[in-house]
This record gives structure tokens, sequence and C-alpha cells, in this order.
């Protein structure tokens, strides 16, 4: 399947990697919000970071191998559900 991934205008920092930017995209016709995110301009030392993607395993559904995975169960994700109000 293949989506549009439209920019938004969230961003967050880490000492590591540099700027985040996050994107949204429709779901089922509904605009879902930050459920990817990617350094599109990482620090040199997280190069090999620029051009990709993340998805948020609490927010979608991932299907490795025909096996969808079990979304992860911790305290940052039970937030980012709760957040979400999935």
């Amino acid at each position: 399947m293949r989506v549009e991934l439209r920019p938004n205008d969230k961003r967050t920092y880490r000492a590591y990697k540099g700027e985040a930017s996050y994107r949204s995209l429709d779901v089922a016709g509904s605009e879902r919000d930050d459920l990817v995110w990617g350094y599109v301009q990482p620090l040199r030392q997280a190069a090999e970071l620029a051009g990709r993607v993340a998805f948020f395993d609490e927010k979608v559904d991932v299907i490795l191998d025909g096996r969808r995975r079990e979304n992860p169960r911790t305290a940052l994700s039970a937030s980012i559900v709760e957040e979400a109000d999935l």
C-alpha cells in the first residue's frame, strides 16, 4: 500500500541525531498526525538516517513476513496510545 506522507509542524530534537520532523497521513478518511518521523538533515554522526522514516509501532499495525507484530506495551507506548485516543 502506498500513502502520501504529509509534513506537519511538529519538530523534536535529539542530541545525537538532530531535528526530527513529523508527518501525517489519511487513514480510512481520518487525518492521523505524527505517525511517522524522520531526520531530513541529521547531524553528521547520524548521517545514515537521512531520507529514512520511522513509524510508531504503537500507532500502526506492523506486518512482517505476513505476520502481524504485537504493538509494544510500555509506559511510553501507553501514553502515546492514550494521547492518540486509540
